[in-house]
Formats: C-alpha cells, structure tokens, sequence
C-alpha cells in the first residue's frame, strides 16, 4: 500500500537526485570587510585565603602553642606519662597519621593516662585549633580504651571458672 502522495506531499515513484556540493556548502565570508574584534584578555583573579587544612597543618606544627601548658606538665606531680617535648612531638607526628594509636603507644604504653593528661592541659591552651584537635584525639583513645575494656569483660564472662 503506497501513501497517498496528496497527504504528504511526496512523491514517492519519483527518484530524487542528490545535491550537489556546491548547493550544500556556504559561501565563504570575506574577512576583510568585517571589522575585526578585539576581546580584552581575562583578568586573572587573585586566590582566595588559604584552605583551612594548611593554616592547620601550620598551627599544629609550632611548638609555639603548647607554651601555655609547659609549666603545668613540668610542675604536675605525679609526672605526667610524656614529657614537654615528647608531647609536642607527638602532637606534630599525629598530623596526617594513618594510625594515631599506634603512634602514640611508640610514645608510651599508658594510654589512659595520656588520656588523662590531655585531659588535665587542655583546658589551658589558648588555641582554639589545638584544643579541637586534643578533642579529636582524646576521642580516638576513649574509644580505644573502651574497645579494650569491653574485650576484656567478654573474655573474662566465657572463662568458665568466672562466677
């Protein structure tokens, strides 16, 4: 059944020629008699401040703020677990550490009492990056020393001799 060609106007029993490519391409523009633009070269915008992991990093890695609480960790008695300096550099070797509790059982096995030391200074820094990142890392070790506590107690309610 052929369409009929009133409808659609084609006619389909007629074969059509294909164009030719000078019917298809369009004629060149001529250059010359336009004027020619001038765009102005993009300004280049000045960075804007310094992401907030690098002013981080820098604040971290000065000593210069654990100052506040060098007194305090010399004069404590008893000694605290780490020393001034052994703090500092924890603190400088935390940044950007894949395992912080490994690192910091290279520094010394009490955990919890470097809990609690960290606990004792932090309320004396004056930085406010410094005291979040006290946060953070006394979270880290809380939920260590729970771990452990928990698999002690459920080690100790399966010995059988435990009544």
């Amino acid at each position: 059944m052929q369409p009929n060609s009133s409808n659609t106007g084609n006619n389909y029993n007629t074969v059509q020629i294909k164009r030719i490519h000078n019917e298809i391409v369009s004629p060149t523009a001529n250059t010359h008699s336009q004027p020619e633009i001038n765009f102005t070269k993009p300004l280049l915008k000045k960075p804007k401040h310094e992401t907030k992991a690098n002013e981080n990093k820098c604040k971290i890695m000065n000593t210069d703020f654990f100052l506040p609480v060098k007194d305090l960790i010399e004069a404590h008695s008893p000694p605290f677990v780490l020393t001034y300096d052994e703090l500092t550099d924890l603190f400088s070797n935390l940044l950007g550490a894949n395992n912080q509790i490994l690192l910091a059982q290279d520094y010394t096995n009490d955990l919890s009492g470097l809990n609690y030391m960290i606990e004792e200074i932090q309320p004396a820094l004056e930085d406010r990056i410094l005291k979040s990142r006290c946060t953070k890392f006394r979270k880290k070790l809380k939920r260590h020393l729970d771990g452990i506590a928990t698999d002690s107690e459920s080690d100790t309610s399966q010995d059988p001799n435990n009544y």
